[in-house]
């Protein structure tokens, strides 16, 4: 059974408190504005030169969904008992 398989790291049960889950609510919050109004990344873009914007778009990726969450997952957490 894959329930049996499954194992959690020790902060499972304060998974509020982790800095990836908060960052990662930071993001899921700031989606529905943009796709309701696409015209604040087009405006953005418009500030980056034509040349530069693959490797903008790529470098955004790869710190907002890979390099953040990694760090942040590394960082020394406090949890509710180490006060």
């Amino acid at each position: 059974m894959i329930c049996k398989r499954l194992s959690l790291v020790d902060e499972a049960r304060h998974w509020w408190r982790l800095w990836t889950i908060r960052f990662y609510a930071l993001i899921g919050l700031a989606v529905p504005p943009v796709v309701n109004h696409p015209e604040i990344v087009t405006s953005l873009v418009a500030y980056v030169p034509a040349y530069w914007r693959p490797a903008a778009v790529s470098a955004a990726a790869i710190i907002v969904f890979a390099i953040c969450p990694a760090v942040l997952r590394l960082l020394k957490q406090r949890l509710p008992d180490a006060r």
